[in-house]
């Protein structure tokens, strides 16, 4: 007889919700101390989005500022695959999920709003289509999740409340997004799309 699909408790979402937030932060954190390390004047940081001054003759150091956070963000769930398959702990799956959720939203809100994404971006400057790369690393995050999956047993239940969990971590993340102190509706994730009457242009 086949083993029945597992079915984590509460607490397994609750620690999911948590490391979203934290992996957003590393993510964005990456791409400030990458920024830093290459001279760069950072004028914002928040929730989803770094602020910058790139010199004009930025090239390659803007690729390399915007690749750096989601190459944080598929360490963390290829090390997430391996704790699932390789070791059996349901945190493994957390960390490959959220890591596949995120660059998953990523690509498409590239779809959705026309701004592209950090993966993106890297495309365009090599000359690619704007898909080329995101496709590369959702595809991974994706085979790291079904692996992870499968080996721990997870059904489709399990990936339903995931993406609610997710889901409801982003709506909180892009609502406090702005509104930490310090910070300003300018530095939201959502401030480039707000109408240029609100006085964001810059700063976005």
């Amino acid at each position: 007889m086949a083993d029945m699909p597992k079915k984590p408790g509460v607490s397994f979402y609750a620690v999911m919700f948590a490391v979203l937030f934290l992996t957003m932060v590393l993510h964005e954190l990456t791409h400030l101390l990458t920024a830093l390390a290459l001279g760069v004047d950072t004028f914002a940081f928040g929730l989803g989005r770094v602020g910058m001054r790139l010199p004009p003759d930025f090239t390659w150091q803007t690729s390399v500022i915007s690749i750096s956070g989601p190459l944080f963000t598929l360490t963390m769930g290829l090390l997430g695959a391996w704790l699932a398959v390789s070791r059996k702990i349901a945190f493994g799956y957390d960390l490959v999920f959220i890591a596949f959720y995120q660059r998953l939203m990523a690509m498409t809100m590239s779809v959705v709003t026309g701004n592209h994404n950090d993966e993106a971006r890297v495309s365009l400057d090599l000359g690619l289509p704007w898909w080329a790369v995101p496709s590369v690393f959702v595809t991974i995050l994706g085979l790291a999740l079904l692996a992870s999956s499968t080996r721990l047993r997870f059904g489709l239940l399990v990936l339903f409340l995931s993406y609610v969990t997710a889901g409801l971590g982003y709506t909180a993340l892009i609502y406090l997004d702005g509104q930490l102190p310090g910070q300003d509706r300018c530095d939201s994730i959502m401030a480039p799309f707000f109408d240029p009457a609100f006085g964001c242009a810059e700063a976005a």
